[in-house]
């Protein structure tokens, strides 16, 4: 190394360390300081918001709200939801029970500084900080607006975009098009074939030791002689159905094989769906100790026998035309028949909510679903 360096070098390093000095002085000046007592006294002696709630509550004025102007007034009336639990300190400080209550100029600065100084963790997390030190009306939309904001938030959000869900058309009629899937293994080493409508959703469920095509085929053929045979018969990709002997069946008998895609249950909902309940069923009657193959049997019948949540008519109604006779007495009028308008309406209507309350996930940064309106039953 030269003992005589040159002055072109010296000069390079002083202007970096210049420029750094800069940089950390713009990052330095950018972290938004912490809230002092004095600066919220402050702020809310000038706030006519503040000053005219306090005043109110000292006076116990309330019900003179509409002599105020129109500005204070929204921000007031927001208040006054909320006035038995206010209270004003020595300073003129409103405090919401133990919560700081923010003057209007101190509101972004009071949610930036939870967000930029507790580690990121979230709007979850950031809401339940921020609700246990202070409060003013609207806090919590604004603090989902900052947070949508924040580049450290957004980096690291897991949030998942999906496709709008292309929903299929309810079949003409009964036993047109169905779905199987195979439920299991059960304790026993046992499987279910599930084989359901869509047009009724009537479940048939039987049970095989294998899911070979080999004992799948004699089963599915003991369905169809009680049943008829259908139009098109949806499986996924599973090893039972991909077999040329499944196929050569299918074909034989004139029925449309239609393959879902595979690793992907949501194209193939209505058995998927359905077997959910008749899992939770089965283990709860073998957690009582009971026979689950009664139990599986008596619950096919309650479920075949009850309103489905998208048709609002039983499977065994829309399938068969009639209703089946339960424990509970039933009025039976024989000119009666199942309207299938309404119930094609009301499937396409459970359609449309679905996947509004899909495309509202996948926007959600929580994973939250959002509340829907419930549906009132037709007449």
């Amino acid at each position: 190394m030269s003992r005589h360096p040159s002055a072109f070098a010296y000069r390079s390093r002083h202007k970096a360390r210049i420029a750094d000095d800069f940089v950390n002085f713009i990052a330095a000046s950018s972290v938004p300081h912490a809230l002092t007592y004095k600066e919220i006294q402050a702020e809310s002696s000038r706030d006519p918001t503040i000053r005219a709630a306090a005043e109110m509550i000292h006076l116990s004025k309330w019900h003179q709200l509409d002599a105020y102007t129109d500005a204070a007034t929204e921000a007031l009336v927001s208040l006054r939801a909320v006035k038995d639990e206010l209270t004003v300190t020595n300073d003129d400080v409103i405090l919401r029970g133990s919560r700081l209550v923010q003057p209007a100029v101190l509101h972004t600065r009071a949610i930036v500084n939870f967000i930029a100084h507790e580690g990121h963790q979230g709007l979850t997390k950031t809401k339940a900080l921020i609700r246990s030190k202070v409060w003013f009306p609207g806090i919590y939309s604004m603090t989902e607006c900052i947070l949508r904001k924040c580049s450290p938030y957004q980096a690291n959000s897991n949030r998942q975009h999906s496709e709008p869900l292309n929903m299929s058309m309810l079949p003409s009629g009964p036993w047109q098009n169905l779905s199987t899937d195979f439920c299991g293994p059960l304790p026993t080493g046992e499987y279910l074939l599930v084989i359901t409508d869509e047009y009724s959703r009537y479940p048939v469920v039987e049970l095989t030791h294998s899911p070979s095509p080999e004992k799948v085929i004699p089963i599915v053929e003991k369905v169809f002689a009680m049943f008829g045979y259908p139009v098109v018969v949806k499986t996924d990709n599973g090893p039972p159905f991909q077999g040329i002997a499944w196929k050569d069946y299918l074909t034989s008998v004139g029925v449309l094989h239609r393959k879902i895609t595979p690793l992907w249950p949501q194209a193939n909902a209505q058995p998927e769906s359905f077997n959910k309940p008749l899992m939770n069923a089965i283990r709860a009657a073998i957690v009582q100790g009971s026979n689950w193959r009664t139990e599986l049997q008596k619950f096919l019948r309650m479920y075949r026998a009850s309103p489905h949540c998208s048709t609002l008519f039983a499977p065994h109604r829309l399938l068969f035309g009639w209703e089946p006779r339960t424990k509970i007495p039933t009025v039976v009028n024989s000119d009666t028949r199942p309207d299938e308008q309404v119930a094609c309406h009301n499937d396409a209507i459970a359609k449309t909510i679905m996947k509004g309350i899909m495309k509202g996930i996948s926007q959600s940064p929580t994973g939250n679903p959002p509340l829907c309106k419930v549906l009132p039953r037709p007449s």
